[in-house]
């Protein structure tokens, strides 16, 4: 599983006041990603390196006192110290009776200086040669089911608002341990919350749902929008164009009762008293007087440098997350209000909310505290970074809780041991692995994938210097994934400068499952690492080419692992565009594409692709084709040769293809039993690089099998057509059928008895950019067994030249055979259907009287004839003259 960083403009912020405030709609989202979010740069406390890799298992180990618990990061800034009691390092020595803990002392210290107020955490780690695998339990964490978009807080309760799932209650007295207590299905996709305490208001898609902070929680009231509001507060809301008011002292009547018109983009809401402000994009924030709510009035607009997204009030600060520019500072002075404060950062400000002169940003899915004491010069005090996005926060006394996309809901601490305000991770101790298996599996297999993957001459992964868990080695996080997080994932960091403009370091996270098996590990840290080494020439690639080359690494790290699963994914649906992700797993299964590059070229095909995407900027579909050009190859023509090779699996696995087994076997679209076949389609169509497959069954009858072929012409430039017969013991005999210039081709099978079955394999090049329509992908088919010809003898037609009707005879040997008989212009458009029937033995006579399809006289001129008998065709010419 990829995993990336996504950024969203759609979390609210939540302050907690009693009636409600809506915000307009949101434009398209981006992620901006930086390598320094910030002015200064970051200081982490981390334990000294060793100098020192052993052959024979035996690994630098101890508990790190470090900023980033299980993605977390927590920045620590100061001056030097020795690292905190407790968190000492040590050394595993492994022999037969298992590791053994050898304390050596407390050596960890801060990079550059240690923080007074670093993390307490300490977090179990094992340094191998290259990696650094730390264990975690993410204390204050708590899996939320869909994805968690936003959070409100007020007292001992988080109310958590998710997409796809509702809303959630989570009981946050012990904030190292919170608990979801209770749950309330919300129609329609949850993206605000916002709570006094005893009601709740939930914003989905075009209403806003009131809840009843009682036991049970339930939805007491619902109002209705035609269009989406955007933002909420408790007070009102704010809908495009429009801040609306509604009473809810009645949780089950909600009433609107007032309504003002406003300018910009509105996207969120903050209320204090009687002060609203409304977020509203380009337009800046617009200060409104709610003193009374059934007339309120434009107080003030001002402007802000950026698109104003998210807002929060402390009087009289009004706090502005000002999208690309970072957070504002707006006060009330003798003047009015004004900006007078503002911090530019990298990346997009979507959220805020405020307590004694701090702000919490959420920013480019990060958590940002900002000091805004004065308000005039706003200083960063530190950020956390998370698994996934962050995309709402809510405050209590002590802690920020904040929503993380596809990682539930995690508690920061926002007070330091000795007082001070420091974002940091919630102390839990965790001492010794609970299982030294899956240690001792992970270092061996990332070690053993490392060395495949340098042999094989890639670049190694970008290691993250002093950022990331505390030493220059790749970070990997074993922990408790969420229910729905999978096995494994890898998030991209930052990125980093090179001869690459899309180069990103990252680190990878594996599930603590504790049942999968040592062999499924190895190939979920291969995977997982080669994501890595990927991210060293280009992190925006396909996320196709991504997956399926990363099991295509997995297969080099492990040779004897056969395929199926996802690969069988792929079979069932061949007549798809190669790089189609619907559904989801066929990309993975994709890796049998490139095991057919390399074993059709040479190993280093996936390499070369990447080297390209890195140092051209190209895609890599126009690398692939540069790299087939100089290797003399076409691409259209390995992709119908790739076709041929998917027949060849399976059951009919001839060991002239895949090294490697392949335990699925493609799909057919249409399959006959019975002969002769006249005349037929296929359905779904193959799409552009996408191949149909037709299967005959034998035995045969009769001496050989013709199969004939109709498609367009104007593909015929793209299209390979292939007729395949095959017998016991997977013996195959292959035929590429010429097209001619209709488009129109045909293949005998001689000796049909001998085989089991055949198929006909239309394959289809990239016509992506081509004028081609849907249509021009169909095609018929006939299928007829043959041996003495049924026809003994046909006639000319007679009379000819005729001005009425003219008469062809035939003679036919033997019974039920399949006759059509059509009548073409000098243009070749057909005019007339003479005969599309079964005759039995004999002599026959078929008659034109002269007339087209819809009984209008054929106009003199010449006409031609085909008569189609089985496999067999007869042509002929007659002219009319009236």
């Amino acid at each position: 599983m990829c995993r990336s960083k996504r950024l969203g403009l759609e979390a609210a912020l939540p302050p907690a006041q009693p009636t409600l405030s809506i915000s307009g709609n949101l434009g398209a989202s981006h992620a901006h990603l930086h390598a320094s979010p910030f002015p200064f740069p970051p200081m982490i406390l981390q334990p000294p390196r060793s100098s020192e890799f052993h052959p024979i298992p035996r690994w630098r180990t101890g508990h790190l006192a470090s900023e980033l618990m299980v993605g977390v990061m927590l920045l620590a800034l100061g001056s030097s110290a020795d690292a905190d009691e407790g968190c000492g390092t040590g050394e595993i020595e492994f022999s037969s009776r298992g590791p053994t803990w050898v304390h050596a002392g407390d050596q960890g210290r801060g990079f550059g200086g240690r923080s007074p107020f670093f993390d307490q955490v300490c977090n179990e780690f094992i340094d191998t040669e290259h990696f650094r695998l730390h264990y975690s339990t993410l204390p204050g964490s708590v899996s939320i089911p869909g994805t968690a978009i936003d959070v409100a807080v007020s007292g001992d309760r988080a109310l958590v608002a998710a997409e796809s799932s509702g809303l959630h209650v989570v009981d946050i007295g012990v904030p190292g341990r919170p608990v979801v207590v209770a749950s309330v299905p919300i129609p329609g996709s949850p993206r605000r919350v916002v709570t006094n305490g005893e009601i709740a208001v939930v914003l989905a898609d075009n209403a806003i749902h009131i809840i009843r902070m009682a036991d049970p929680v339930s939805i007491a009231g619902r109002v209705q929008f035609a269009s989406s509001p955007r933002g909420l507060a408790i007070e009102g809301k704010v809908r495009p164009g429009r801040l609306e008011i509604i009473a809810a002292s009645n949780p089950e009547e909600p009433v609107r009762i007032a309504e003002l018109p406003l300018p910009g983009d509105l996207l969120d809401v903050a209320v204090a008293g009687e002060r609203i402000a409304v977020a509203a994009g380009e337009a800046g924030i617009v200060v409104i007087d709610g003193s009374d709510q059934v007339h309120p009035r434009i107080e003030a607009i001002v402007d802000t440098p950026g698109i104003a997204t998210g807002v929060a009030i402390e009087d009289p600060l009004i706090y502005v997350a000002d999208g690309l520019n970072g957070l504002g500072v707006i006060r009330l002075g003798w003047e009015g209000w004004n900006l007078v404060g503002t911090l530019p950062a990298p990346g997009v400000a979507t959220r805020v909310i405020a307590k004694d002169r701090l702000a919490f940003v959420i920013r480019a899915g990060k958590l940002v505290l900002v000091d805004c004491s004065p308000a005039e010069q706003p200083q960063v005090l530190d950020q956390a970074t998370f698994l996934g996005e962050a995309t709402g926060v809510g405050l209590g006394e002590e802690y920020a809780f904040v929503t993380v996309r596809d990682h539930g809901l995690q508690a920061v601490s926002t007070i330091a041991p000795d007082g001070e305000l420091w974002l940091r991770q919630i102390q839990d101790q965790i001492h010794g692995w609970p299982d030294t298996g899956l240690r001792d599996t992970l270092a061996v297999a990332f070690e053993r994938a490392y060395d495949v993957f340098q042999t094989m001459g890639f670049r190694p992964p970008i290691k993250d210097g002093d950022l990331g868990g505390g030493k220059d080695l790749v970070d990997c996080y074993i922990y408790n994934l969420p229910p729905d997080g999978g096995l494994a994932y890898t998030h991209p960091e930052d990125p980093v400068a090179g001869d690459c403009t899309s180069t990103f370091f990252g680190h990878l996270g594996i599930d603590n499952v504790g049942v999968i098996s040592p062999n499924r590990l190895k190939d979920v840290a291969a995977h997982e690492l080669f994501h890595l080494v990927q991210y060293a020439y280009d992190r925006f690639e396909a996320t196709w080419l991504l997956e399926s080359t990363a099991v295509w690494a997995e297969r080099h790290v492990r040779p004897s692992l056969a395929l199926g699963g996802d690969v069988r994914c792929w079979f069932t649906t061949p007549y798809a565009t190669l790089w189609s992700r619907n559904p989801s797993c066929r990309m993975y299964g994709s890796v049998h594409f490139w095991l057919f590059q390399e074993q059709t070229t040479d190993e280093s095909i996936v390499r070369r692709c990447f080297e390209r995407c890195c140092a051209a900027e190209v895609d890599w579909l126009s690398a692939l084709k540069s790299e087939l050009t100089e290797r003399g190859l076409d691409f259209n023509r390995q992709l119908a040769e790739f076709s041929r090779w998917n027949y060849a699996t399976e059951q009919r696995d001839d060991g002239r293809h895949y090294r490697q087994e392949i335990r699925a076997a493609v799909d057919f679209q249409a399959e006959h039993t019975a002969l002769p076949v006249l005349g037929a389609a296929v359905d779904p169509l193959a799409e552009s690089t996408g191949a149909n497959y037709v299967q005959f069954h034998g035995p045969g009858r009769r001496d050989s099998l013709r199969v004939t072929f109709a498609g367009d012409p104007a593909l015929r430039e793209w299209r390979e057509v292939t007729l395949v017969a095959t017998r016991a013991r997977n013996v195959h005999r292959e035929w590429i059928l010429d097209l001619d210039k209709d488009g129109r081709a045909q293949g005998v099978i001689p000796d049909w008895p001998a085989y089991d079955s055949a198929c006909l394999i239309v394959a289809n090049g990239d016509t992506i950019g081509s004028a081609l329509g849907a249509a021009d992908y169909r095609f018929t088919y006939s299928a007829v067994e043959t041996g003495a010809s049924p026809i003994t003898a046909v006639a000319r037609a007679a009379p000819n030249p005729t001005s009425d009707e003219t008469t062809i005879g035939l003679r036919i040997a033997e019974d039920r055979q399949a006759v059509r008989l059509d009548l073409y212009d000098a243009s070749g458009r057909i005019v007339r259907r003479l005969a599309d029937q079964t005759l039995d033995r004999g002599d026959h006579r078929l008659t034109w009287d002269g007339t087209t399809d819809d009984g209008r006289s054929a106009p003199s001129g010449v006409y031609f004839y085909e008569m189609t008998l089985g496999d067999e065709i007869h042509r002929g010419r007659l002219t009319i003259v009236r």
